[in-house]
């Protein structure tokens, strides 16, 4: 442990002790891909861990028309993992995230999974418990990463609900899920750069093309669809590891109000750290 002394003219003052801890990196950090069901008919599924051992899980159940979402994916240090995710359907109404995505869950434990990875042979094995559906799939390893490998969340934009969930591996595989009250498609593809953008399309089996393009240098992330529910929706976010820079600023509005013309505005403050307003 150790104490800061901090010493001015007037005195010193010393803090209370404080411990330092060192984390080494996890050997489970990398990306896997894998399928659900026997013989892999039941859907995909794509999993991260970073090197301090935090991670996401997106689990696709196309056989149900459900998705699974895990923000906070981690995994012990005998390898075996037990999460419970956010549960989504085409019946939900998604919230703007998936960090609110469990008010959408159809139950407490049906998005439960479990299971166990192997770095000596980098396999991943597993159960959704809430579906009776395993889990098999293998690290992906690559040569060089794709400038847009990562996590990202792209909410619904305009008032409208949904959201588009990627997961882009090194090798450029990429799992996209996406949301909208009505609508829930998802599948595989591959990510295809051009410049400094990245276009990833896949076609579900309901065939609804969803398209996502990724700004390499910005992590930022926009998606569309070209039919269906999700067709009327524009979603855009960020990789997971980019900080927002969007701020609110300078806004006003004036008009003409009387005890039958009412104006209301307002705005929401999110987070738990104080900011100063001007109302």
């Amino acid at each position: 442990s150790y104490s800061v002394v901090v010493t001015n003219a007037t005195g010193s003052v010393t803090s209370d002790p404080a411990a330092l801890t060192l984390v080494g990196s996890t050997p489970y950090a990398g990306t896997y891909f894998g399928k659900l069901g026997s013989g892999g008919i039941s859907g995909d599924f794509a999993a991260t861990i970073k090197s301090d051992g935090n991670g996401v899980m997106l689990l696709h159940l196309s056989s149900s028309q459900t998705a699974i979402i895990v923000t906070d994916f981690k995994v012990n240090g005998d390898g075996s993992f037990s999460v419970n995710g956010s549960v989504l359907t085409a019946a939900s109404t998604p919230d703007r995230g998936a960090a609110n995505a469990s008010k959408n869950s159809v139950s407490s434990d049906a998005g439960l999974v479990t299971g166990f990875l192997s770095p000596a042979n980098g396999t991943i094995l597993g159960m959704i418990g809430g579906y009776n559906l395993s889990l098999s799939g293998t690290k992906i390893t690559a040569s060089t990463s794709a400038d847009s490998a990562g996590f990202y969340q792209a909410p619904a934009v305009n008032g409208t609900t949904g959201a588009v969930y990627t997961l882009v591996a090194a090798d450029g595989r990429a799992l996209i899920v996406a949301q909208t009250d009505g609508s829930l498609e998802g599948g595989v593809g591959t990510a295809i750069t051009t410049n400094s953008f990245v276009s990833i399309a896949v076609t579900t089996a309901s065939g609804v093309t969803v398209t996502t393009t990724v700004n390499a240098s910005t992590g930022a992330i926009t998606a569309s669809a070209d039919k269906g529910p999700l067709a009327a929706t524009v979603f855009s976010g960020l990789r997971d590891d980019v900080r927002r820079t969007d701020r609110l600023v300078n806004i006003s509005s004036r008009s003409n109000v009387s005890s039958s013309e009412l104006m209301i505005a307002g705005f929401v403050i999110a987070g738990t750290a104080a900011k100063k307003v001007l109302i």
